[in-house]
């Protein structure tokens, strides 16, 4: 009696002690798929925010990118602001240019003109003179 009273208690024991390792082993198992699932959570999300800082960069880079463009843009439209500023102001002096050639040649053609004119007037003067003395010498020898 005293062996089976024997041999039901380590029957209860070895149970007891199978099923506290069984449960031992679901729960390391359990833990284990958490501890699998927050890394993998974990990887998942630092992968997110390594694309979220990638794309912000590729945002800053394009919006750099942009406003360098405008920039130079800008630039360039003043350089030809600028420059068609100045072929109209050469333009304009060139016009003025011209005109004032054209009105000191008027003004030197009307004082030659007037300075052919006394000329002729001087000369005509001279020729009368001449001719009132050759008359008057004629009118003596008379």
């Amino acid at each position: 009696k005293h062996y089976e009273n024997v041999t039901k208690e380590l029957e209860f024991s070895s149970s007891v002690y199978r099923d506290q390792q069984q449960a031992l082993l679901l729960e390391r198992q359990r833990k284990r798929r958490e501890s699998t699932e927050k890394r993998a959570k974990l990887r998942v999300n630092h992968r997110q925010g390594e694309e979220k800082l990638r794309m912000m960069r590729i945002q800053e880079d394009e919006a750099l990118v942009d406003e360098r463009y405008a920039a130079s843009q800008a630039v360039n439209n003043v350089r030809k602001e600028n420059a068609e500023k100045k072929r109209r102001s050469y333009q304009f002096r060139s016009g003025d240019a011209k005109r004032i050639r054209d009105l000191h040649s008027k003004m030197e053609a009307e004082r030659l003109e007037n300075e052919h004119g006394s000329y002729q007037l001087k000369f005509a003067g001279d020729r009368d003179a001449d001719a009132y003395r050759r008359k008057l010498e004629e009118e003596r020898r008379k």
